[in-house]
C-alpha cells in the first residue's frame, strides 16, 4: 500500500485546486495550504509510525486520521478503520472499523472493499456473511471492469 504522503502527493499533483484547500479540522474548520497540509500529512504519517526519526505515536495517528475521515476523508477514514481493527495506537474496535471501512468504501476506496470482503468471509471482528462478502467482492469488481473499459 502506497504511504499516505505519496498518494495524497499524487492526487495534489494531479488536482492542484485539491491540494491548496483541503479541510482539516484544527480549531474548526481551517483552510490549509498545499504545504501545511502536507506537513499535516507528513506528521500523521510519522505519527502512524512510517516516519524515520520520530518517536512512534500511534494515539496522535488515530487521532489525526479520525479528524480526517470526520470530515469525509477515504484514505483517513481507511487508515483509521486499520489502526482501530488492529488496535494500533486505541483499543481495538472491531465495529468501529467496519463502520469506518464501510464509509471509504461508499467513497469507492478500492482496499476498504478489500477489506470488507476478507472481514465478512473469515468473520474477523462480526459474523461470518458471506452474502455481505459476496457483495462486496460483486463491488470491487464492477469497479475494476469500469476502469479497464
Amino acid at each position: 500500500m502506497p504511504s499516505v504522503y505519496w498518494t495524497i502527493r499524487e492526487k495534489v499533483r494531479l488536482n492542484p485546486i485539491v491540494g491548496r484547500s483541503i479541510y482539516l479540522a484544527q480549531s474548526g474548520m481551517k483552510v490549509l495550504s498545499g504545504n501545511e497540509f502536507t506537513k499535516k500529512v507528513k506528521d500523521a504519517e510519522k505519527s502512524r509510525g512510517q516516519g524515520e526519526g520520530v518517536a512512534r505515536d500511534l494515539a496522535r495517528g488515530v487521532d489525526w486520521y479520525e479528524r480526517a475521515a470526520e470530515r469525509g476523508h477515504k484514505l483517513a477514514q481507511y487508515n483509521l478503520a486499520v489502526m482501530l481493527s488492529k488496535g494500533q495506537g486505541c483499543a481495538a474496535d472491531p465495529a468501529g472499523a467496519i463502520a469506518w471501512f464501510e464509509k471509504a468504501a461508499a467513497q469507492d476506496f478500492r482496499e476498504a472493499k478489500l477489506a470488507l470482503v476478507q472481514i465478512f468471509r473469515t468473520g474477523r471482528g462480526t459474523s461470518v456473511d458471506e452474502a455481505a462478502a459476496q457483495r462486496w467482492q460483486a463491488e470491487t469488481e464492477r469497479e475494476s471492469d469500469a476502469t479497464s473499459a
